[in-house]
């Protein structure tokens, strides 16, 4: 049987997907700290009374990394990210959710969380892509 060219490139391509799809999570103190021209809820950066700081930070990896990651607070766009950096927001303390999109408005590939802020401490989220290819985000202890 004659194996073409063009099969062993799409084999090739095929198998360096399926091992490299998920991206990886960068420690909080290695993340940058996303630019202000990025971020779309600035009130959401000012610690206040009754709130607690809530980080959002992007794996590292190649999976997605031509694209932004929309972030959203109940619902409104707050920031976008690029691979490896992070936002920090202070949230009133109670329930939220956290959804994460790969195009603005069109909610294509979405992936929420809820998220419990208490008054004073913090919670640490990831974004990125997991070993299938899936958009995700998540708590995390790093």
């Amino acid at each position: 049987m004659k194996f073409s060219t063009a099969k062993a490139l799409a084999l090739s391509i095929s198998l360096i997907v399926a091992s490299g799809c998920a991206t990886e999570p960068i420690p909080v103190d290695k993340a940058i700290e996303v630019k202000s021209s990025a971020v779309y809820a600035p009130q959401l950066l000012e610690a206040r009374p009754n709130t607690g700081k809530v980080i959002v930070k992007r794996d590292t990896g190649f999976v997605g990394s031509a694209a932004d990651l929309y972030v959203m607070v109940d619902g409104v766009r707050a920031a976008d990210l690029q691979t490896g950096e992070k936002v920090s927001f202070y949230l009133d303390a109670g329930s939220h959710i956290l959804s994460l999109s790969n195009w603005a408005g069109t909610m294509t590939d979405l992936s929420e969380t809820s998220a419990t802020v208490a008054d004073g401490q913090a919670l640490i989220f990831r974004v990125g892509y997991n070993s299938a290819g899936v958009l995700v985000i998540q708590p995390t202890a790093f």
